[in-house]
């Protein structure tokens, strides 16, 4: 999704410019400039900050705090012996998208499943660390063979880890321009996937 909004940037006459964000040039009520990691620098009207998990280190280039951090999933890919897909009481047997009060989700994916874990507790992680914990994928086939038999005999196809970036003041995106320095907008703090790697 993220490439076609840059594509379709591109398509209307947006510069593409690929780079790290090092510093925040402002005064006390708007935004200047930024520079980045090559010494460019690049003056600006606005600024947006959707740096993903990595909104509260953009915001600190100017003095602010937002509460937005890293939070981790591991996604596994499984195969069960016994499927319980196409014999579900609903949906002409297809199995619907499942979030367990064990805080478990799993959902059909072909002939295969989805699944994950939120941790608990769910603390705050590093940005650079997409390894996926492997030892999850116990806990999800604990809570589904305890929720239908059929999920008893299950085989982990593949895994991947996945970061959020989490705003623990209400779980909420937040999404505008700051009240203190005009011209910097903020959309930060969406429960979606950042950065993934699959294994």
């Amino acid at each position: 999704m993220m490439e076609s909004f840059g594509q379709k940037a591109i398509e209307q006459e947006a510069e593409l410019i690929v780079g790290e964000v090092v510093s925040i040039s402002h005064s006390s009520e708007r935004v200047n400039s930024i520079t980045l990691t090559d010494s460019t620098r690049i003056y600006c009207d606005s600024i947006v900050n959707g740096a993903g998990t990595r909104g509260d280190q953009i915001a600190a280039m100017t003095g602010l705090k937002i509460p937005v951090e890293p939070r981790k999933r591991t996604t596994f890919v499984f195969k069960s012996s016994n499927s319980p897909q196409g014999n579900a009481a609903i949906g002409n047997g297809k199995l619907p998208l499942m979030i367990d009060s064990s805080r478990v989700f799993c959902r059909p994916e072909g002939d295969a499943f989805l699944a994950d874990i939120s941790p608990d507790p769910d603390k705050e992680t590093d940005p650079d660390d997409l390894g996926p914990v492997y030892d999850q994928f116990e806990d999800i086939w604990i809570n589904l063979a305890d929720r239908s038999k059929n999920f008893e005999a299950n085989k982990m196809l593949s895994c991947w880890a996945e970061h959020y970036d989490y705003n623990t003041s209400d779980q909420n995106a937040i999404v505008g321009l700051h009240g203190q320095i005009s011209h910097f907008y903020f959309a930060n703090g969406f429960p979606v996937m950042d950065f993934s790697r699959r294994r």
